[in-house]
Order: C-alpha cells, then sequence, then structure tokens
C-alpha cells in the first residue's frame, strides 16, 4: 500500500493532514445531492488507528434512525446553528491548504438560510502531543 500523505481530495470535498502518526479527515461539503446529509465541516481524528473523534456513519437506509438522526447534524461533528447542522447541501469552499504546515481551511456561505461557517484545523504534532 503506499504511504498515507497530506492531500486536498477536490472531486469529494475532503482533504487530509497527516503528521506522524496523526492523520486529520476534513469533510468541507459535497458536490451533488447523492446521499446528502448535514455533515459540511465535519471532521476525524485518528492516532495510528485509534479514533478519538469519528464520524459514526449510519443505519439501514429503512430505519428511521438513518433520517432522524444520522443525517442530522448531532451525529457529526459539525457547527451547530440552534442544534441543527448545514442545510441544503453546499459544494462549500476551500480556503486554504497547507500540508507542510498541516493546516487546512474551508467555509460554507450557505451553511443555513441565515447562517455561514467556516472551520480551519491545525495539526500541530511536537514530542508527543498535538492540537486541532
Amino acid at each position: 500500500m503506499p504511504a498515507v500523505e497530506s492531500r486536498n481530495l477536490e472531486s469529494s470535498r475532503m482533504a487530509l493532514l497527516r503528521r506522524g502518526d496523526w492523520q486529520v479527515f476534513f469533510h468541507y461539503g459535497q458536490l451533488d445531492a447523492s446521499h446528502a446529509q448535514a455533515e459540511a465541516l465535519d471532521y476525524e481524528v485518528f492516532l495510528g488507528g485509534t479514533p478519538i473523534s469519528y464520524d459514526p456513519g449510519t443505519v439501514g437506509y429503512g430505519s428511521p434512525l438513518h433520517t432522524t438522526y444520522f443525517t442530522q447534524g448531532l451525529a457529526h461533528n459539525v457547527p451547530l446553528v440552534n442544534g441543527h447542522g448545514q442545510v441544503p447541501w453546499q459544494p462549500g469552499e476551500l480556503l486554504a491548504f497547507d500540508a507542510d504546515r498541516g493546516y487546512v481551511a474551508a467555509r460554507q456561505s450557505r451553511y443555513r438560510p441565515d447562517a455561514t461557517a467556516e472551520r480551519e484545523l491545525h495539526l500541530d504534532v511536537d514530542a508527543g502531543g498535538s492540537r486541532s
């Protein structure tokens, strides 16, 4: 397998930061409504194979929990506006990506009808510690 490295995956609206054993996945938007859910600006953090913060995915599409919980902002690590995540889906805008510095920032200018949201992540790994 090829080594995992920091990169922006624009076609899936995701970015990956990698420093040492730390990895941060940042989902900053979507390109179409297929599988759309309130997950823009979501991130996941892993130390080696151990999840520190991750997206739980979903249950079977036939389950009421799929639409009432798993597709909603509360099920994701996203900014909440009055308890709600993004609606409707948007592609998002990557503001900055710097693999060498371990930095990524993105914006959803129409996060909700009355709100804009931005998030920036900086993976700074030193002698056993990190900041995100």
